[in-house]
């Protein structure tokens, strides 16, 4: 849509047993797209913003998740693994968070994986799946000049193509999307 300046797709389902060696902890996160640095203010102290992740296979950690499976081993280039998911070589440790976030995750790995656990059963499907709106968000930032009529009308018209067709679970009034501002996220509803 041209609306949209960036687009960033975050999906929860990253979570499981990390093994480094004789470190076994439980970790959880989200798979996510490489604009995930362009888009929000995260930064990595260190790695490259522009690759971290773009491999399917790589992973960037929170300081907290760093300190907790290496220490202060040097954390670049490591090979651990998420049980049940596969192998990932550490490609960034972020900086310490400036300030309040509503996504609260310990690690990150790329989206591009996705297709790959899904065929193995290690996560929901939702790369193709529409009716899989739980483990899933959206993010996009809005070309200067685009309507929020023109967001909304878009936005209706994938309902109209993607879910009108779907059995509705009882405790749905329907399938709809809109448009809520980053910054009236927290504190804000609880959203699927």
């Amino acid at each position: 849509y041209s609306f949209a300046e960036e687009v960033v797709r975050i999906d929860n389902q990253l979570a499981g047993d990390l093994e480094f060696g004789d470190v076994n902890v439980p970790i959880t996160g989200f798979l996510t797209d490489p604009s995930f640095f362009t888009l929000f203010n995260f930064k990595l102290e260190k790695g490259n913003a522009a690759t971290a992740l773009s491999n399917p296979n790589s992973l960037v950690l929170t300081q907290a998740a760093s300190k907790k499976i290496f220490g202060s081993r040097e954390t670049l280039g490591q090979t651990l693994t998420i049980k049940g998911i596969g192998e990932f070589t550490v490609t960034g440790v972020l900086e310490e968070f400036p300030s309040k976030t509503h996504l609260d995750f310990e690690v990150l790995a790329s989206t591009s994986l996705l297709p790959s656990i899904e065929g193995k059963g290690a996560v929901m499907k939702s790369v193709d799946s529409w009716s899989n709106y739980n483990t899933g968000y959206v993010y996009f930032k809005i070309k200067e000049g685009a309507t929020e009529k023109t967001i909304v009308t878009a936005l209706t018209d994938l309902v109209k193509k993607n879910y009108d067709s779907l059995k509705i679970e009882a405790k749905n009034k329907g399938y709809e999307f809109y448009l809520q501002k980053l910054t009236d996220i927290t504190p804000g509803p609880e959203l699927n």
